[in-house]
């Protein structure tokens, strides 16, 4: 009897190690049967000159787990993930994605992507061009308030044409079609209205204006105004000598006045340019000297004979 147990246990042993054997096969061929994800790309959207958003669905993770997915994406068809590429997530399910640092006016191909111990698999491909760039587009304001010397005017930025205004403002010239080279305000950044005033003109003198914007394309200028400042005035002013000393020490005129030196001083005196501009000679007491200034600036003078006499006429 005890030979018979043994011998029959040794014949059960041997069923189990069989059974066992052909488990662990029968568990290796269900494993191997996994194959690469099911997924789907969406359809562009939120698109701009530099970045777009679209995602994909994973519909089956073909048996083993889904360890990632997104969308892939380039200037070539057929993308894959060693092209630009995204990373959204784990599993099956819908997914959104967004495509960055792309390029103005350039068409690009996407596919989503899922890839798991199978591989990896690709959805179907979609295209898109990103929108084109251009100079912005403005216009230029009607001047306004001028004087011999002075004047104001402005514009408007309708549109940045795809790329931020970084600069904006007037640019003025005696000769058509003035550019950002020649006299100009820096009215700040954006779209939409601004205005300056332009300062150092010449009296009786026509000058052509045009606004201007800058993007990252370039210079665009607003249709071109003209206008002609006021004629020099024929305004006087008076400064009395007296005291070693001219009064009033500093004198504010506009363009085109006649200044009057009277030397109501007991000694002589001289009214000397400190840039040779003008020079009255002597004026002996009761004496008198006249300048026009024709042109705006700061005018510093003195009296030779006393140093420590000095003036400044200030012209707007």
């Amino acid at each position: 009897m005890k030979r018979f147990f043994t011998k029959k246990t040794g014949r059960l042993t041997i069923l189990n190690i069989l059974l066992f054997f052909f488990l662990a096969v029968f568990i290796s061929c269900m494993k191997k049967s996994a194959t690469p994800p099911a997924v789907t790309t969406d359809n562009i959207s939120g698109l701009t000159k530099v970045a777009a958003v679209s995602g994909g669905d994973v519909t089956n993770d073909g048996g083993a787990t889904v360890e990632s997915r997104g969308v892939c994406w380039s200037t070539s068809a057929s993308p894959t993930i060693s092209d630009n590429k995204t990373e959204d997530g784990t599993g099956v399910g819908a997914f959104a994605s967004d495509l960055t640092t792309l390029t103005a006016n350039t068409m690009y191909f996407v596919r989503a992507y899922a890839t798991n111990s199978a591989g990896t698999s690709y959805g179907n491909q979609v295209t898109f061009t990103t929108p084109q760039t251009s100079l912005a587009t403005l216009t230029t304001d009607a001047v306004s308030m001028i004087t011999e010397v002075n004047a104001v005017s402005g514009g408007n930025i309708t549109s940045d044409g795809g790329e931020a205004v970084t600069a904006r403002g007037l640019c003025w010239g005696i000769s058509m079609n003035p550019t950002v080279s020649d006299p100009k305000t820096t009215d700040g950044s954006g779209i939409g209205t601004f205005s300056d005033s332009l300062t150092k003109l010449s009296p009786n003198t026509t000058y052509f204006i045009r606004s201007y914007a800058i993007n990252g394309l370039g210079t665009a200028y607003g249709n071109q105004v003209s206008f002609t400042t006021a004629p020099v005035s024929t305004g006087s002013s008076s400064v009395s000598i007296a005291g070693i000393a001219f009064n009033p020490q500093t004198i504010t005129v506009t363009a085109g006045t006649t200044i009057t030196w009277t030397n109501n001083d007991g000694v002589s005196h001289t009214v000397t340019s400190d840039t040779s501009l003008f020079d009255s000679g002597t004026i002996s007491p009761g004496g008198t000297y006249s300048h026009t200034f024709a042109t705006t600036g700061t005018f510093a003078y003195h009296c030779k004979f006393h140093p420590g006499m000095m003036g400044s006429v200030i012209v707007n």
